[in-house]
């Protein structure tokens, strides 16, 4: 009986880790497809800045054409300029908060590794548990044959001692 409580209270927890593992899973889903996102974010502005830097170094090369256009490709370079800067600092922003996705995803992956092992841990435990529980019945069985033997011998012998003092008392009557 015990072994039935302990092995429906392994069978909960049991099922609240496999619980725990799926919610935990899910997460890591939702981790890698932002993950995704970044990356796709990142790659974009990446090639905003290639296209950005050709075209500071187009503009470059046309400030030598003439000194009246000189002012405004400096406004022009100055602007791809920051707008490089601008895309620099966003590139660095993408990278921490990817680094910081990466970190999460490696910890949930711990997790859910540990989370994996502790439930084969709890599949052995039962599996144990229930092997027990087959061998306790065994036992029991067992010795339920050997006290329904032991009871009928214990009649047989009652009814034999029960003859006997019969037998004893006619013996006796008859002296």
């Amino acid at each position: 009986k015990v072994l039935d409580v302990q092995l429906v209270k392994v069978g909960e927890e049991l099922e609240t880790v496999k619980d725990e593992v799926q919610l935990k899973d899910g997460r890591r889903k939702k981790v890698e497809r932002q993950l995704e996102i970044v990356k796709e974010s990142v790659a974009s502005s990446q090639e905003q800045i290639a296209l950005n830097k050709a075209e500071e170094m187009e503009v470059l090369e046309k400030m030598n054409i003439g000194e009246e256009q000189l002012s405004e490709k400096e406004d022009l370079v100055q602007r791809f300029g920051e707008k490089l800067e601008s895309q620099k600092e966003l590139i660095k922003k993408y990278e921490s908060e990817m680094e910081r996705e990466v970190m999460e995803n490696e910890n949930m992956s711990k997790e859910i590794e540990f989370a994996h092992t502790e439930l084969n841990v709890m599949k052995l435990n039962m599996e144990e548990v229930r092997i027990e529980l087959v061998e306790s019945n065994s036992t029991v069985e067992k010795f339920t044959g050997k006290v329904a033997v032991m009871e009928r011998k214990i009649e047989d012998r009652k009814f034999a001692s029960d003859e006997l003092q019969s037998q004893l008392e006619d013996s006796t009557e008859a002296c």
